[in-house]
């Protein structure tokens, strides 16, 4: 095999051994789009001091990161999952997956297929109508001399329209205490804020706009007895006449944080355990001239002092939330996944909360409709793989959310060994599906599984064999930095296909959308083109009949 080098959609994932079959060489994006693809190369000999130089009159932004292979222990269970994945009969591989700035001395492996990112971002600028080349010239360094490898393009037509933003609630949830571990520092601190806000502008760009919120240290993915670093945004002080006062200085200056890098909604943290709501989060109080920590696993959730702290914290609550003017941008969590014979407690710290937040939104991870006929929690999330059944008798847009259960059957994921197309479909099908809002637990989740030791995620990519490689985060941690992934940079790709479905409806009408969507066989969670080809054809044909219809009537 000689030397080669084209341009492949962000579509396929590239493996080291395998000729890339996904080629691409041109597609139609609207002004303030962000469009991925991949340049892929096979070098005959090994290259030392490679560099890749990209030239365009399109006025953004291309950035050039390299993917890089990423190990997996486990990859899927055993017996586990459907036919839809990459190395079906393996559990274990490399997969590509970190996406890393290139070196100073990038090296080329000798005949071995590499694979390099390429975001160009018409968002920063918003590019005029038009066609555009952007050329990619590949050189290397040999006996002090830069010599070229070879060259390719990709062509961008820039359609006369901007996409809407994202109609749709998204949080992937940031767990604080691996932020601070990475950063060995304390949470909350100066220095903490420089890596948080790199976390935070992350999310955001990939269309994250609510962001888990820890009042206290969130009581999840936490073995029974056992705590993690305490994460606690608001400050309680105990007097010795039993009376309870609130700092909520940190919560304040969080919220104004994020809001200002992009966040709208914030989600306060769960107010008791996972599961089952049985007992009381971890949090730290000063009493007694020192901290100590008065709830965890030792209080019961229903017990008479919690509930009595509880009426007063959210009396406070909300008058901070008011004073803030975020009431309109706050949701509620009472336990992650409650089921049957929790309701008793649940309802009872629901009844709490909207004694002084009457219109409150609250929402938690559900599969048994109970708790919304009882106005337990009135914004269910429910898995994709439920979501059919559990909104059938109910007219009401559905929050849906997936982990590492939702993989059989075709379900959209994000795991390693999942076609990127299996990861992309999800937008679609949040539009298709009258969707409001989408719910992950894992943006950064740098633990084994309950949290019994941390990882290196550069390292272990499955929770130490809790989770399937790709659940429990999709960034990886830098100095100051985070590096992002595949999976991060597809997932987005999806919701900007929402963004796309929405400027059709708007422009073409409802029932055009729905017809081009029958014509794709997209449906429900399970059913939709996993070719990529196919897939590609149908978000072509949406581009195409909304420029069409913009130059026939303006």
């Amino acid at each position: 095999m000689k030397n080669m080098i084209f341009t492949v959609s962000s579509l396929e994932k590239i493996f080291p051994e395998k000729t890339p079959k996904l080629k691409q060489k041109s597609f139609s994006v609207f002004q303030n789009e962000k469009f991925n693809f991949q340049i892929a190369v096979f070098p005959e000999k090994e290259l030392c001091g490679v560099a890749i130089r990209a030239e365009s009159s399109l006025a953004c932004g291309i950035q050039i990161r390299a993917v890089e292979m990423m190990p997996s222990v486990l990859a899927m269970k055993k017996g586990e999952g459907d036919k839809f994945v990459i190395n079906r009969r393996k559990s274990s591989g490399v997969y590509p997956d970190l996406l890393r700035p290139m070196h100073e001395f990038e090296i080329l492996r000798k005949k071995i297929w590499s694979a390099y990112w390429v975001t160009a971002d018409l968002g920063e600028k918003n590019a005029a109508p038009g066609n555009y080349n952007i050329e990619f010239e590949i050189t290397y360094e040999e006996n002090g001399k830069r010599k070229v490898f070879g060259k390719c393009n990709f062509r961008l037509e820039v359609l006369p329209s901007f996409l809407p933003s994202l109609k749709l609630d998204y949080t992937c949830w940031f767990h604080y205490d691996c932020i601070a571990r990475e950063k060995t520092c304390e949470c909350f601190s100066e220095e903490y804020y420089v890596s948080l806000n790199a976390y935070i502008k992350s999310a955001v760009k990939h269309g994250m706009n609510t962001l888990y919120t820890p009042l206290f240290t969130p009581p999840l993915d936490t073995a029974v007895g056992k705590e993690r670093k305490t994460v606690q945004l608001v400050e309680v002080s105990l007097d010795k006449e039993g009376n309870y006062t609130f700092d909520f200085a940190r919560l304040q200056r969080f919220i104004k944080n994020a809001r200002d890098l992009g966040i709208r909604y914030f989600e306060f943290s769960h107010l008791t355990t996972q599961w089952g709501a049985k007992f009381c989060p971890k949090i730290i109080v000063n009493e007694n001239g020192g901290k100590k920590q008065h709830f965890g696993w030792h209080t019961p959730s229903d017990g008479e002092e919690y509930l009595n702290f509880l009426e007063t914290f959210l009396k406070n609550l909300f008058l901070f939330c008011k004073s803030e003017q975020i009431l309109d941008f706050i949701r509620f969590h009472i336990s992650d996944e409650p089921g049957n014979g929790h309701e008793r407690r649940c309802k009872t710290i629901s009844e709490l909360i909207r004694k002084y937040f009457h219109s409150a939104i609250i929402m938690d991870a559900l599969t048994d409709r109970k708790y919304l006929e009882l106005g337990i929690i009135n914004n269910p999330v429910v898995a994709t793989n439920h979501a059919d059944k559990f909104y059938e008798s109910s007219q009401k847009p559905a929050w849906v959310y997936y982990c590492s259960w939702q993989k059989t059957n075709n379900l959209s994921n994000r795991l390693f060994n999942m076609p990127s197309v299996r990861n992309r479909i999800l937008g679609t099908q949040l539009y298709a599906n009258g969707a409001s809002g989408f719910l992950h637990w894992g943006f950064n989740f740098y633990n084994s599984i309950l949290s019994a030791y941390p990882i290196n995620p550069y390292f272990i990519t499955d929770a130490g064999g809790g989770f399937e490689s790709g659940d429990s985060y999709l960034v990886y941690p830098g100095n100051d930095c985070v590096y992002e992934s595949i999976r991060h940079e597809v997932l987005y790709e999806g919701f900007t296909d929402h963004r796309a479905l929405t400027l059709a409806e708007r422009i073409l009408g409802k029932e055009c959308v729905i017809q081009i969507l029958k014509k794709y066989r997209i449906r429900n969670y399970t059913v939709y083109p996993k070719n990529p080809l196919k897939f590609l054809k149908f978000r072509k044909e949406i581009n195409l009949k909304i420029s069409d219809h913009i130059k026939k009537f303006g």
